[in-house]
């Protein structure tokens, strides 16, 4: 019976206390990169600030009033105060931690980061945590951020990400590096809709396996460097760290995107990225509003036209774009079976009864 319950107590030990993973960012080599002015090892991917585009759908509300309406029960399957965007941005280098870079391509061709994701609206609005998300690299010969026919997505992508949890994230190079976030910081941001305003925030996401999306290279950017902390193992899921700045511009009835042919081919590229998701049937939006229609109906793309320093005269809107993008892998302690104290107390309380059991065994048989 003793040794019953030992075995017993060491299978609840090794499920107990579990530690978590946390991450780390560092370097590696990408597939294809050109090494004119050093080695193929890189810890940055540098997307160009301002030659990229965010389109938000604000998909049960186009009137505007300079905030996102707060999430709420949902309405007819939607729930008020979500959105659906998608986006791309032209990548122009990858960086190495001694300052170096070479420009981003792949097989001669250039590159662009296209995304589509859903969100909902917090705290009145002002700001947003993001639910679901895919990015995939494409390559692109003829780039135009307001026009998605260029953004490479008739082929297969050479990667993709998906969204994850957040979680405690160390980056070593270059300095202190720019993904020294908690937990908390990831997949969330503050928001602003008065053109001109900027808006930050930080994406965590795992590589896809091999296979997802029709992904050629999965190996595109593997980590090497650095080792992980002492008494640490890696635990292989690799994954890109994503700083995103924005700017809320005035839209343009002109662009080839804010046309009912653009918002088909938004919803076009929402459903390679996102199979099923957004606005049921669609994907981004149920069609085009018009530029600055605050009473187009629900669920279709509408983004404002209000001048610079002006709240947006609808929750739809046009973004400009620029990332820097990381590579971190994650990784947990060698041994990952850590009692927490309230185990070891069971554990010492239970032992300290099975001792008590034995005594009076050996005691009745004397």
């Amino acid at each position: 019976m003793f040794r019953s319950l030992a075995l017993a107590l060491a299978a609840m030990l090794g499920l107990a206390g579990t530690a978590s993973a946390d991450i780390i960012f560092g370097t590696g080599p990408i597939a294809g990169a050109p090494t004119t002015t050093g080695p193929n090892n890189f810890n940055l991917i540098a997307g160009v600030d301002g030659n990229g585009a965010t389109y938000i759908n604000g998909i049960t509300n186009n009137n505007g009033g300079g905030a996102l309406a707060t999430n709420a029960p949902a309405v007819g399957g939607v729930s008020v105060g979500s959105q659906t965007f998608v986006g791309s941005n032209f990548l122009g280098n990858y960086s190495r931690s001694n300052g170096t870079f070479e420009n981003a391509t792949f097989a001669g061709n250039q590159l662009v980061v296209v995304f589509a994701g859903t969100s909902h609206s917090n705290n009145g609005g002002l700001t947003v945590q993001f639910d679901t998300l895919r990015a995939a690299v494409y390559q692109t010969n003829n780039y135009n951020r307001f026009d998605p026919a260029t953004w490479g997505t008739g082929s297969a992508p050479i990667a993709s990400w998906t969204l994850r949890a957040g979680a405690n994230a160390t980056d070593v190079a270059p300095g202190p590096g720019l993904f020294n976030f908690t937990a908390g910081q990831w997949n969330n941001a503050g928001i602003s809709l008065v053109v001109g305003t900027r808006n930050q925030a930080q994406f965590l996401l795992n590589e896809d396996p091999a296979g997802s999306l029709g992904i050629l290279n999965p190996n595109y950017w593997n980590m090497i460097a650095p080792p992980p902390p002492p008494g640490n193992q890696f635990i292989g899921k690799e994954g890109l760290g994503s700083a995103v700045d924005e700017t809320l511009q005035t839209a343009d009835p002109t662009l080839p995107v804010n046309s009912a042919t653009g918002v088909n081919q938004l919803n076009a590229i929402f459903q390679t990225l996102l199979p099923g998701g957004g606005l049921a049937g669609f994907g981004f939006a149920s069609g085009f509003g018009g530029v600055g229609n605050p009473t187009s109906p629900i669920g279709t793309y509408a983004p404002q036209n209000a001048s610079s320093g002006q709240t947006a005269n609808t929750l739809d809107g046009q973004f400009s774009l620029g990332t820097q993008n990381g590579i971190f892998s994650e990784f947990s302690p060698t041994t990952t079976a850590v009692p927490e104290p309230a185990t070891l107390a069971v554990f010492a309380g239970v032992m300290s009864f099975g001792g008590l059991v034995y005594r009076r065994r050996r005691n009745a048989k004397a």
